[in-house]
């Protein structure tokens, strides 16, 4: 017979779930495929990625992108630093932030898991209310890189949405994972930069920075039509102090050097540890009727708390005036050096055109 009104709904009802599943599942087949295209992408620029900052910005813009967050930071935690924010997301300036971890970083941690939190109370989570005011549905991802916690992507879902979907907390997850090892890796790298570039004793940089850094400053300083100062300084009867009171005290000495050196510094100046117990300081914009002045106070500076009497003379010399290369300033810059250990030690000298060149092949060993 024909088929009953009652089959006839049932046939549609059936057709109708099943072609709201098919279109149910093609549209989280492509969700996933979006999804996976967007972590394929991230890993690309990845790998073209050297810096840590730049690292951080990348994984936050193509999470932010793929999830449509507006708002999120990267915050770098380094064992014995205070942890700080690499990357901001969201309209206007960042924030400035109080230097602790929030308490639902350190459950990411702990547990090792995204943390989903609905409102952040500013007594246990003062970093991340700080720098996301009045966010809502924050999602904190742990980076975590060889078993070891590097730092935590933290994310606002913001109020269109009253639950994370599971999919997206995986992914997310996901995305952690990756940047996780990029930013490991960033973070190695500027490390082995770092070591190569400075003096393993004094922290200051060595001599293959400084003599790179002086000809970037003389370069700039051609174009803008500048200074540049050369200071050398050099340890009175360094030996000796060697030889009386052990190599340990002379080592000590030489990081209280490096110390006081970086103290007098302004932040684009350049200290470095030239070789042995000489250091040189590049001056940027220090003029020449100035060096001296600057000079002597450096110098000066270095008895100031040394484990024990300490001396040292300086040479000075200043680009273009009295310079015309940076081969040029060093041995100008060393030749005043050499007449100020010759008058005495414990002073600074000048480099003047009527002192002559005639003593640059002198041996480096004042004492």
């Amino acid at each position: 017979g024909p088929p009953s009104l009652f089959n006839v709904m049932a046939f549609w009802l059936v057709a109708l779930v099943t072609t709201a599943f098919s279109s149910l599942n093609e549209r989280e087949l492509r969700r996933r495929r979006l999804d996976l295209e967007a972590l394929t992408t991230m890993s690309h620029e990845l790998e073209h990625a050297a810096a840590p900052d730049e690292v951080a910005r990348i994984v936050l813009d193509r999470v932010g992108d793929a999830f449509g967050l507006r708002r999120g930071y990267v915050l770098l935690c380094r064992e014995g630093r205070d942890p700080h924010a690499l990357a901001y997301r969201g309209p206007g300036p960042m924030q400035e932030t109080p230097r602790a971890v929030d308490a639902v970083v350190r459950t990411a941690f702990e547990t090792r898991q995204v943390q989903l939190v609905h409102q952040l109370e500013e007594d246990t989570n003062p970093m991340t209310t700080a720098i996301l005011l009045f966010a809502r549905n924050v999602i904190v991802a742990p980076l975590f890189a060889e078993g070891e916690p590097v730092g935590a992507l933290i994310l606002e879902r913001g109020e269109q949405a009253r639950r994370v979907e599971r999919r997206v907390v995986s992914m997310i997850d996901q995305f952690a994972t990756h940047g996780a090892l990029a930013l490991r890796n960033a973070l190695l790298l500027e490390q082995v930069r770092r070591l190569a570039a400075t003096d393993a004793l004094t922290g200051l940089a060595n001599r293959r920075t400084l003599e790179e850094m002086l000809e970037r400053e003389i370069s700039r300083a051609t174009r803008q039509r500048d200074e540049v100062t050369l200071v050398m300084i050099d340890l009175d009867h360094f030996k000796s102090l060697n030889d009386t009171h052990g190599h340990q005290v002379g080592d000590e000495v030489l990081r209280h050097v490096g110390r006081r050196l970086s103290e007098q510094c302004r932040d684009f100046d350049t200290p470095a540890r030239y070789g042995g117990e000489e250091f040189a300081v590049v001056l940027p914009r220090c003029s020449r009727e100035e060096a001296a002045e600057v000079a002597d106070r450096m110098r000066t500076s270095l008895a100031s708390g040394a484990p024990v009497h300490l001396t040292a003379s300086a040479g000075v010399a200043t680009f273009p005036t009295q310079a015309r290369s940076s081969d040029e300033l060093i041995r100008a810059a060393d030749h005043a050096l050499y007449r100020a250990k010759g008058a005495g030690r414990d002073r600074t000298s000048s480099w003047t055109r009527a002192s002559g060149m005639g003593h640059l092949a002198t041996a480096r060993s004042y004492g």
